[in-house]
């Protein structure tokens, strides 16, 4: 999942590269996880990824796809 899905998804904002300033970034990590309207979204995302075999299962597949 890329920035824009997280934000399509309504799990999380999008900073862009050019506006991704230390204040904005700093902002951005405090206030969403903070904000309610994120959390089901958020949590949704992360049952999926979860149910999809987490972490460990997306490097053993990035891993077979290098050789």
């Amino acid at each position: 999942m890329v920035a824009g899905q997280v934000a399509d998804a309504g799990a999380g904002v999008r900073l862009r590269f050019g506006k991704a300033k230390p204040d904005r970034i700093a902002a951005t990590v405090t206030s969403v996880p903070d904000d309610p309207a994120y959390r089901p979204a958020a949590e949704k995302a992360g049952a999926s990824f979860r149910e999809a075999g987490g972490a460990s299962t997306a490097a053993d597949h990035l891993e077979s796809l290098l050789g």
